[in-house]
């Protein structure tokens, strides 16, 4: 079985639409994953304060890994990264030493959507229509295909659900994730139907 968070959600997809029924996995969950990276990449150029507002975490992040940088990647200067003011322009700044021309070719290259009508693993997709991060969700697409189940919130933002405990009478940080533990139910069911279906065909 295997799961995905965010982009991880999102190179999962992409790995079981182009592997199809060679993935080796039974059973996926991925969550709040942007899915229709193209669209993702104009919902991120329309917002630009939110696009801002991401870089900055990174941006201290790189700033505490500058010897590693320096080291090994000299062509990436510090004084770049600190100077982009976006999202997509920090990641720009990788995205050449990659291989890719720019950030629309990264986007377009690694689109998860186009392949997700070939996937044949089951796999739950937990979304949450007010998260930033992961629209568009491309609906259509999931509907096409048998094997994918959509489960939608109205709340929740990205990775954003909490726990839920009778004792607070509602959502709290305290007790398990409600995602988490949506997907350990979906992946537990599917993996005692297919050893169900192994035991039946042992025995034909």
């Amino acid at each position: 079985v295997a799961v995905g968070f965010s982009m991880g959600g999102t190179i999962l997809a992409k790995y079981l639409g182009e592997m199809r029924g060679a993935s080796g996995i039974e059973a996926a969950v991925i969550i709040s994953p942007p899915l229709s990276y193209p669209a993702h990449q104009q919902e991120l150029e329309n917002r630009p304060v939110l696009s801002f507002a991401m870089a900055l975490p990174l941006k201290l992040w790189l700033w505490s890994k500058r010897a590693q940088l320096a080291e090994h990647l000299p062509e990436i200067k510090m004084s770049k990264i600190l100077r982009s003011t976006s999202l997509l322009e920090l990641a720009g700044t990788f995205l050449v030493c990659q291989g890719y021309a720019d950030v629309s070719a990264y986007f377009r290259e690694n689109d998860p959507e186009p392949v997700l009508q070939y996937i044949e693993t089951p796999m739950l997709i937990v979304a949450a229509t007010d998260d930033p991060l992961a629209f568009p969700i491309p609906r259509e697409a999931i509907r096409r295909n048998p094997k994918l189940l959509l489960a939608e919130t109205d709340g929740g933002g990205h990775l954003g659900w909490a726990g839920w405990t009778p004792a607070s009478m509602g959502a709290t940080m305290a007790g398990p994730s409600w995602a988490d533990s949506m997907a350990a139910r979906f992946l537990d069911f599917h993996l005692h139907r297919s050893r169900s279906r192994a035991r039946l065909k042992a025995r034909l």
